[in-house]
């Protein structure tokens, strides 16, 4: 992948997360699909990049990647 859509994804993510964070549970339901796809073959429960994961909203919201609000 190249690094131009690397970086539109993971901005997408941080941006789905950040309004999950301040929505809830059911919105993560909304995108965890997408994450699961994209992100958690390097942010999910086998391998985390930058001590990220992904593949939870607590774990999501755990790092400081995410700042809820």
């Amino acid at each position: 992948m190249k690094v131009r859509n690397r970086v539109l994804l993971m901005a997408l993510a941080l941006f789905a997360a950040a309004r999950l964070s301040a929505a809830g549970l059911a919105d993560y339901d909304k995108v965890k699909t997408l994450l699961a796809a994209k992100c958690n073959s390097c942010h999910g429960a086998l391998k985390q990049k930058g001590k990220l994961r992904l593949d939870t909203r607590d774990l999501m919201l755990k790092g400081e990647a995410i700042v809820p609000g």
